[in-house]
């Protein structure tokens, strides 16, 4: 689930937010996350191979706690509708993130037998962004409306990083 919300929320939704909710300029907004998309395109090897050298589970326990830790305090930073701001909290969600992301995809694959690997790696997948992610924005949006604080998305973010968090501590 972290990890579809991560690529909705930081990526997809992040532009509209700033923009909407915020108030900033939407090509600023949406140049900063293609370039945040970018960036994490190419830290996640990095993340992956950081995962190779100290272990999957303290890469996805360590990111996982920085998300729980930081992620409403980087909306709200962001929700102060300066652009400088902005950019600080996408930086910092964007390594954040990649050290995740990294390290995901080999933890996943090594926990299920390699004859029923690729599909229950695909549904796991698949679904796991549908509900998650298809849905972040809308969350997102929905939070920010009811309850009145422009950084919502952030507990929002912060509960799938419990999920994982717990799920990354039972590993192996």
């Amino acid at each position: 689930c972290l990890s579809a919300m991560i690529t909705y929320l930081l990526y997809v939704f992040m532009a509209s937010y700033a923009t909407q909710v915020v108030g900033l300029p939407f090509v600023q907004t949406s140049i900063v996350a293609t370039l945040a998309l970018l960036g994490t395109t190419l830290l996640v090897p990095i993340g992956g191979y950081l995962s190779d050298r100290i272990g999957r589970r303290r890469c996805l326990l360590w990111s996982t706690s920085v998300f729980v830790l930081l992620s409403y305090p980087l909306f709200l930073l962001i929700s102060h509708g300066n652009f400088t701001s902005f950019v600080i909290a996408e930086i910092i969600f964007v390594l954040i993130g990649s050290c995740f992301q990294g390290a995901l995809p080999a933890t996943v694959f090594e926990m299920v037998p390699t004859q029923v690997r690729y599909s229950v790696v695909a549904v796991g997948y698949n679904v796991s962004y549908s509900i998650f992610g298809g849905t972040a924005p809308l969350v997102a949006s929905y939070l920010v409306t009811v309850s009145g604080d422009n950084a919502a998305p952030g507990w929002y973010l912060m509960a799938g990083a419990v999920v994982a968090l717990l799920a990354a501590w039972r590993l192996r």
